[in-house]
């Protein structure tokens, strides 16, 4: 596609749309002239939230003129990218699922899986770019190949479509436990990544990175809080919110829904879903006061597993598998927080993660204390951990049938012994 050039951006004040099933509000975005091969267009790209795939999640419309040509969603790792999804469409407006049905112009876009990047119920099987919320040029650009403006002039022939990317794996490598415990706990750094960019501080403000590292409700909230805004922004939430309530306490929280309400709306608002989160973390109070006496850190004060500890987390609104996972690995990588090795009732309970173990090779036969032995040994430093990157990795790329090799974490380490998936017992 011809090069883009964006000029006269301004931004928008909060704004509404009625489409034929009601009213959606918008917080704002841009309104610009997008140039191309000469002809400007008027582009307006808003900025909003809607409930999808499971929760709140940022959402985006972008217009040509006043046709709606493109939307976005909030991708799992917003918070440290900034990203949404849009689903990719060939021509008839059927979904693109296979890299050789990506139209052409889409070649300096990032391409990605749609369900991979939304780990989450009804996240379609299909192809989507992936853009930052401000990128202008990317979703003017979308939006013109959506549109169908860069066809060629009449006469010729249409643009063939892009080239399929293939991804070509060498023959599978022996068995090696140090590469794939190497490759697992980098996956488990991947998923933390989600979260956190850094492994020193959280957020920007130190107050509120040691209120993080020292208070475990604190700690639990700043997860729930981890949708739709910057994660500094989360982070650094329930420093902020403990001032504004002179304090922080499940008992507080859980006693004072209307306060928490306020106090999150106030100027300046603590969280862009002002309406959604308050309700979220006064759930969240009422949990930890339930199950764990008011007292959050005792999520992780008897040593769980890691798999149990994930189990716990989701627990919480809005915390699904892979923001609970990433918050496994902070606990235990930065926090420090103790937990026991993989136990043969996590084994038993996770076939995903023991397809991974049989296919790569490590394990030799689908026994519970046999995968928890060969599991344990793979990094003594680090071996509580290693089964949720591996559960993960099953559940996303190592599917019983036809699994996603080429695109796997494993793929330069696992020995591919793909027949041993199907015979996992449920």
């Amino acid at each position: 596609m011809a090069e883009i050039r964006v000029s006269d951006v301004s931004p928008l004040e909060p704004f509404e749309i009625r489409w034929p099933d009601g009213l959606e509000p918008f917080e704002g975005g841009w309104a610009y002239s997008a140039e191309m091969d000469g002809v400007r267009h008027a582009i307006r790209h808003g900025v909003g939230a809607r409930q999808a795939f499971g929760r709140m999640r940022v959402r985006t419309v972008t217009w040509i003129g006043t046709d709606a040509q493109v939307e976005g969603v909030e991708a799992d790792n917003y918070p440290v990218s900034r990203s949404l999804l849009s689903r990719l469409r060939r021509a008839g407006r059927a979904l693109a699922r296979t890299p050789d049905q990506v139209p052409a112009g889409y070649e300096s876009f990032t391409i990605v899986q749609h369900a991979r990047e939304i780990d989450a119920p009804y996240s379609p099987s299909c192809l989507a770019v992936k853009l930052r919320e401000d990128d202008l040029p990317g979703w003017a650009s979308h939006a013109l190949l959506r549109r169908g403006l860069s066809r060629p002039p009449p006469g010729m022939p249409p643009p063939a479509p892009a080239p399929r990317r293939r991804s070509r794996l060498g023959p599978a490598p022996a068995p090696d436990a140090r590469a794939i415990g190497r490759g697992l706990l980098a996956h488990a750094d991947a998923l933390a990544r989600e979260l956190v960019t850094g492994k020193s501080e959280f957020s920007p403000n130190a107050p509120a990175t040691t209120f993080i590292r020292h208070d475990g409700f604190a700690f639990v909230l700043a997860i729930v809080a981890a949708v739709g805004v910057p994660a500094g922004q989360a982070w650094g939430l329930p420093y902020l919110l403990s001032e504004r309530l002179g304090g922080l306490s499940p008992a507080l929280l859980a006693g004072n829904p209307a306060a928490v309400h306020a106090a999150v709306a106030q100027p300046p608002p603590l969280h862009r879903f002002a309406t959604v989160i308050p309700d979220w973390l006064v759930q969240t109070a009422e949990i930890v006061l339930a199950r764990y006496g008011g007292l959050a850190a005792r999520l992780w004060h008897d040593e769980p597993t890691a798999m149990e500890l994930r189990r716990r987390l989701e627990a919480f609104p809005g915390v699904g598998p892979k923001r609970a996972a990433a918050a496994v690995e902070i606990l235990a990588r930065d926090l420090r927080v103790p937990l026991r090795p993989l136990s043969g009732n996590d084994v038993a309970r996770n076939p995903d993660l023991r397809r991974v173990l049989l296919r790569s090779g490590l394990a030799r036969q689908d026994e519970f204390s046999h995968m928890v032995a060969v599991a344990g040994a793979l990094d003594r430093s680090r071996a509580a951990v290693v089964g949720v990157p591996a559960w993960d990795i099953g559940r996303r790329w190592c599917y019983p049938a036809d699994p996603d090799c080429p695109a796997c974490p494993l793929r330069g380490a696992c020995a591919r012994r793909i027949r041993a998936g199907p015979r996992v017992r449920p």
